[in-house]
């Protein structure tokens, strides 16, 4: 091939196999590379690893109890394999799991001192309140009603 004379190279002619996937991710990667100086660890560094491990286990916990959710986001893999063709538990006892675990997280949210982490990471955990908050609330409803679960009848919490 000799692009002087009008020839064009194509992946099929090149002798590196690059797929998009790989294209992407090498993107994104770079794209990413400005920020690395920010992550160097400083006085908060400690509060930004845990608030942002603990905001993870925030979110496996709530996809544990709507797997489907897991799967939507292709994030049921690896570990979370178990996750896979498992539906969201919609009967009253595990309906009243699903609150508990939201009154447990939004406890441990509420006592959590925040004021070390970056205003990101802060900001990040107001909305977990609020949205455990709301959930909650939801549940409590004497009107609330669940739509995933056909037939289902107003629960109160």
């Amino acid at each position: 091939m000799d692009p002087s004379r009008g020839e064009i190279r194509t992946m099929k002619d090149s002798p590196h196999n690059i797929t998009r996937r790989h294209a992407l991710g090498t993107m994104v990667a770079s794209a990413a590379l400005p920020w690395l100086p920010g992550c160097a660890t400083n006085s908060s560094g400690n509060a930004q690893v845990g608030g942002a491990a603990l905001l993870d286990e925030f979110a496996w916990r709530l996809l544990a109890h709507e797997p489907e959710r897991a799967t939507g986001l292709g994030v049921d893999t690896g570990e979370h394999a178990s996750l896979r063709g498992r539906l969201k538990d919609v009967s009253p006892a595990g309906l009243a799991d699903y609150a508990g675990t939201l009154r447990t997280d939004l406890a441990r949210v509420r006592a959590l001192d925040t004021s070390s982490m970056e205003a990101s990471l802060r900001s990040s955990f107001e909305v977990v309140e609020s949205a455990h908050a709301t959930a909650l609330d939801g549940l409590r409803s004497p009107t609330a009603m669940w739509r995933s679960a056909p037939g289902a009848t107003p629960r109160t919490w």
